[in-house]
């Protein structure tokens, strides 16, 4: 799925894609958050939910790889 049809789902349907589709590259914690990076077609998408809690309050996506730059040290590649 490209970014744009991606940013047009709802919230519910953006997670589901995430579990089936998304790559989990890495995860950090801001302040009461708990962050989730994963890769996708052609963009990243951040996962955001409080601390200790299961649902996901909001996806950030963004194409730009400037915006993986606090992921970096954090990253999980793929071993070959």
């Amino acid at each position: 799925m490209q970014f744009t049809a991606f940013k047009l789902l709802p919230l519910s349907q953006q997670t589901i894609y995430l579990v089936q589709h998304g790559r989990f590259l890495a995860a950090q914690q801001q302040d009461s958050f708990e962050l989730q990076l994963f890769a996708c077609h052609d963009f990243y998408a951040e996962t955001w939910r409080v601390q200790g809690e299961e649902r996901i309050l909001f996806i950030h996506i963004f194409q730009n790889p400037d915006c993986l730059f606090h992921y970096l040290e954090k990253i999980i590649l793929p071993s070959m």
